[in-house]
């Protein structure tokens, strides 16, 4: 295709105006009703496994938190010595 023609074609959809489309409010609401429901009672088994990986991340990142803060005491302790010698 020529950039004349891509310009043409480009200035005549510049031109067009978009279709009018007159949708029923309730319609609308009634179809992302119905959808919204069905979607929920598919997803309803997921939302079960969901909170209870949740309910055991917490425990777990809590002690993973304790353990990291018992490996990395003995390092501050050591650098705080350091740095208090070297004063």
């Amino acid at each position: 295709m020529s950039m004349e023609k891509f310009i043409m074609l480009a200035k005549r959809a510049g031109q067009e105006s978009s279709p009018r489309v007159d949708v029923a409010d309730r319609v609308v609401a009634a179809l992302s009703e119905g959808q919204r429901e069905a979607a929920y009672a598919e997803e309803r088994p997921l939302l079960w496994i969901a909170a209870v990986g949740s309910a055991v991340a917490v425990p777990v990142a809590a002690a993973a938190f304790v353990a990291y803060q018992a490996m990395v005491d003995p390092f501050l302790w050591i650098s705080e010595t350091i740095s208090w010698v070297a004063q």
